[in-house]
């Protein structure tokens, strides 16, 4: 009950609230340079061009996968609480969504490349962010957390593992139906190597963050 109080103090909110409105921007700001998206949304992007489905509704579908693939991990050790993360990925689909209707695609390769380098910053982070907060993270980080703490190899190298993975599906199902490589490229190979970094080197600031605002308790 101590920690249900912690987590829903209003500065806590607030930082949460802030890292999933980086983290929907930043994924965006990467679709939208057409270098290849972040391995994250690539799966979600694929089936969204592939199916015709708006990227909001293929994004939440991911999200949920990916707290099903916590659970499998996890198995007696998966927290109820885990399940809200079905909130988070309602509020990360949107802002993704919003993002990817408002934001116009740069026309010149020198600020495609701006745009997918703050992309990659950003997303990592707001994801870094989220997740410090220890209210509900973004399940899609909070798998890569989940990796990082069953392959006793820490938060960036568990998101490194899952990009991975995601770049890996998303290929078999864009060459599965004649796509090629679609929704991957040079910017999703970037973003798979930086964006673990970012969060390798920001998540203990934002740990940090959280520490003082429980001592102000």
């Amino acid at each position: 009950m101590v920690l249900f109080h912690k987590v829903n103090r209003l500065s806590q909110i607030l930082f949460y609230m802030i890292g999933v409105f980086l983290l929907g921007l930043g994924i965006t700001l990467c679709t939208k340079t057409s270098l290849g998206v972040s391995p994250v949304v690539s799966l979600a992007y694929n089936a969204s061009v592939i199916f015709n489905i708006p990227i909001g509704i293929t994004s939440f579908a991911n999200f949920v996968l990916c707290i099903f693939i916590q659970f499998l991990l996890l198995g007696k050790s998966f927290d109820q609480f885990r399940i809200f993360q079905v909130v988070a990925s309602f509020l990360t689909s949107f802002v993704m969504q919003f993002f990817d209707n408002t934001l116009i695609m740069p026309e010149s390769m020198g600020m495609r490349f701006v745009w997918l380098l703050a992309g990659v910053v950003i997303t990592g982070c707001g994801a870094s962010l989220s997740v410090a907060m220890r209210f509900i993270p973004n399940p899609a980080d909070a798998l890569a957390h989940t990796i990082g703490q069953v392959t006793g190899k820490g938060f960036g190298t568990g998101k490194n593992l899952m990009d991975l993975v995601y770049i890996s599906l998303s290929l078999f199902l864009s060459f599965g139906t004649g796509q090629g490589w679609l929704g991957v490229g040079i910017g999703t190979l970037i973003a798979s190597v930086v964006t673990g970094r970012v969060i390798a080197i920001s998540f203990p600031t934002f740990e940090k963050l959280y520490e003082k605002q429980v001592a102000k308790t």
